[in-house]
């Protein structure tokens, strides 16, 4: 019903309309029978990193293929669209709601950490249960939070005095969680961030995070590169030990937000687009 009704308003729409815009890569199909070519279809991850490879991929394919261009959200996904041979496609940054100013540190003794990647197979889960454990023994830390949710949560959770599960929350109280904390560990498996990651960002946190696509931006990213729970805990022990450390990464990447995926930097870029493809 969602997909008719979404259908019957394009195709019955009178408005006049110069550029129509698709933002799931799956939903391209209504677009294409309502218009059959001329639209803009914009990939955020698991529309294209799992629908290809499950029984959406020729649906999906099929309502992108006369797109005007393809858009990607995350760097890690132009190496699947390029074995689907879809060529027309563009990095357009996620845009970041910035607020003018970023939150005072939190005022607590130690430092709280938080894992604010889900249990998900494709995030490395493997690597951030026992990364949880490790962090929370180290010292200086006070305190270890995590989303004990996802798809592949293990029947035994990390548990201790100072490990803090924690469940699915609005988006305003995820906000909320990130200012309380002073580091944040981000996805260690994609090789790429997220929204989760660039909103800590924003709010002047250093993101611990597996990171591979600095070519993808004029700038490298000023991310604590991880991949194993060894390098988590690592990186975690340094910015324990310094608090200068922390604050200068902090600020570095609350800076790199703001010149790449704040609203306007991202506004132009796909302004630049759209007048390549008139």
């Amino acid at each position: 019903m969602f997909y008719l009704r979404a259908w019957l308003r394009l195709a019955l729409s009178r408005s006049p309309r110069d550029t129509v815009y698709v933002n799931y890569a799956l939903h391209a199909f209504i677009a294409r029978l309502a218009f059959r070519s001329g639209y803009i279809v914009h990939c955020h991850g698991t529309d294209i990193r799992e629908n290809m490879a499950n029984i959406y991929r020729g649906l999906t394919l099929w309502g992108m293929a006369p797109a005007r261009f393809i858009l990607y959200s995350t760097p890690d996904l132009a190496p699947i669209l390029a074995r689907e041979g879809i060529g027309n496609a563009y990095f357009l940054p996620n845009p970041i709601r910035f607020r003018d100013a970023a939150p005072a540190a939190a005022s607590h003794d130690g430092v709280k950490v938080l894992f604010a990647s889900k249990l998900d197979r494709t995030k490395g889960v493997d690597i951030l249960l026992p990364a949880i454990r490790r962090v929370a023994e180290l010292d200086g830390v006070a305190q270890v939070s995590y989303l004990a949710f996802g798809n592949a949560v293990p029947e035994q959770l990390p548990a201790a005095a100072n490990i803090r599960p924690l469940q699915r929350m609005a988006y305003e109280s995820m906000l909320g969680e990130m200012a309380d904390h002073d580091v944040v560990v981000g996805q260690v498996a994609l090789g790429a961030i997220g929204m989760t990651e660039l909103e800590a960002m924003m709010m002047a946190k250093p993101v611990i995070a597996k990171w591979e696509h600095d070519q993808a931006y004029p700038a490298p990213a000023p991310i604590l590169p991880a991949a194993d729970a060894e390098r988590i805990v690592g990186q975690v022990g340094r910015l324990c030990a310094d608090p200068a450390l922390r604050e200068a990464t902090g600020q570095a990447s609350r800076n790199w937000v703001f010149d790449h995926h704040g609203s306007e930097a991202v506004a132009n870029l796909l302004t630049r687009y759209i007048e390549q493809h008139r």
